[in-house]
C-alpha cells in the first residue's frame, strides 16, 4: 500500500470514491434491518422501541457522514459518484479486511448480507464500525485497511499534504451541502456537523468527527463531547438518540442484549411478489441519481427528489417486509 505521503490526484480520488462508498453501503444494510422491526410503520419515530431508536440514529448519521465526505471531495475538486451498493458474502465488507486476531470472537462470522434485526445482522455491525487497532506497521507494510478508521487515517495524511496542491478555493466551492445545520455539540460549535470544507483545519475535523462517531474515542464507546451531537430542540430527535454513544457502542450494547431485540416480521418464502420488490429497485435507482445529483448541484440543500425518493424507499422497504419478504437492493 502506497504511503498516503506519495499520492497522486489518482491516489486521492480512489480514497475519496471508497470513503463515500463505504458510508453510502451502510445506509441501505442498517435501514434493511430497522424496517424489519413488527409495527414500526405505525409509530412515530419518538414511540420507537429502543433497539428501533438506536439503528435509526446510526442510519441518521451515516447519511451525515456521507455528506460530509462528499463535502471534503467536492474541497478537493472531485465529487464521488455512487452507485448501487454490492451486498455479497464472499466479498464481505469494501475495502475493508480486519485481521482475524483482531475481530472479537463474539462477532465472528460474520456475513455481508442484509436481513432483518438479529444476532447475526448485529454481528455484521459491529465488524463495520470495529474500533482500529494501534498498528505502527508502516503503510508499504500493509496490504489493506483493517478498520475505517483505517481507511480515514490514510486519507488524513493525505489530506494534510496535498490540500494545498488540490483545494479549488472558496469562489469555487459552492456544491457543500448543511443538511444538518441545526445541530451543535456541547460547546456550542459545528465540528461534526454539517460544515462548508474552506480550509484544512476544517477538512481534518470532518474526518475526525466521522471517526470518533462511528468508533468512538475509548473502549466505552464515548463520542468525544467536541463531537457530540446535541440538538438545539428540546424534543426528542431521532437523528441524535444516545449521543454520547459511538454506532459501534450502540450496535454491540444491541448485541449483548440480543435475546431482548424487537420481533420482526415472519419470511414468507413462497411469496414472490415481484412488484414490490420492483417499487423498491425503482425508488432506490431514483434516489441513487438525486444523491449524485445533488452534490453536483450548487447551493446548500439536497434536491427535493432526493428527499421524496428517500421517503419512498423506506416505504417500499415496510411494505417488503410486511409481505414477509427480504427487500433485495
Amino acid at each position: 500500500m502506497n504511503d498516503p505521503k506519495d499520492w497522486n490526484r489518482n491516489d486521492l480520488n480512489e480514497h475519496l470514491q471508497k470513503a463515500a462508498e463505504i458510508e453510502f453501503w451502510t445506509i441501505p444494510l442498517y435501514l434493511t434491518s430497522l424496517t424489519s422491526i413488527k409495527g414500526l410503520s405505525e409509530l412515530k419515530p419518538s414511540e420507537y422501541p429502543l433497539d428501533a431508536k438506536l439503528i435509526l440514529s446510526v442510519v441518521i448519521q451515516e447519511m451525515l457522514h456521507l455528506e460530509l465526505v462528499m463535502n471534503l471531495s467536492n474541497a478537493l475538486g472531485f465529487t464521488p459518484v455512487l452507485g448501487k451498493p454490492i451486498y455479497n458474502v464472499d466479498k464481505g465488507i469494501p475495502f475493508l479486511h480486519p485481521e482475524a486476531d483482531h475481530i472479537p470472537n463474539e462477532i465472528k462470522g460474520y456475513r455481508a448480507i442484509p436481513g432483518p434485526l438479529s444476532e447475526e445482522t448485529l454481528k455484521l455491525f459491529c465488524a463495520i464500525e470495529l474500533p482500529a487497532v494501534a498498528s505502527s506497521k508502516p503503510w508499504k507494510e500493509k496490504a489493506y485497511y483493517e478498520s475505517i478508521a483505517d481507511l480515514y487515517a490514510g486519507l488524513k495524511e493525505a489530506v494534510v499534504h496535498l490540500w494545498d496542491t488540490y483545494y479549488i478555493g472558496k469562489e469555487k466551492n459552492h456544491f457543500q451541502k448543511c443538511s444538518f445545520n441545526n445541530y451543535r455539540t456541547a460547546n456550542h460549535d459545528e465540528l461534526g456537523f454539517s460544515q462548508t470544507v474552506n480550509s484544512l483545519d476544517q477538512a481534518l475535523n470532518v474526518i475526525e468527527a466521522i471517526v470518533e462517531q462511528g468508533e468512538g474515542a475509548d473502549a466505552e464507546g464515548h463520542v468525544p463531547l467536541q463531537y457530540e451531537p446535541k440538538a438545539n430542540l428540546s424534543n426528542y430527535d431521532p437523528g441524535f438518540f444516545k449521543a454520547s454513544w459511538s454506532h459501534y457502542h450502540k450496535f454491540h450494547f444491541l448485541l449483548v442484549h440480543a435475546n431482548s431485540l424487537s420481533k420482526t416480521h415472519e419470511l414468507e418464502p413462497l411469496n414472490a411478489n415481484t412488484q414490490l420488490q420492483s417499487k423498491l429497485t425503482s425508488s432506490f435507482d431514483k434516489l441513487i441519481l438525486a444523491t449524485n445529483e445533488s452534490f453536483r448541484k450548487s447551493g446548500t440543500e439536497m434536491t427535493n427528489e432526493f428527499w421524496s425518493e428517500m421517503d419512498a424507499v423506506q416505504k417500499a422497504l415496510f411494505d417488503l417486509w410486511k409481505a414477509g419478504i427480504t427487500p433485495r437492493w
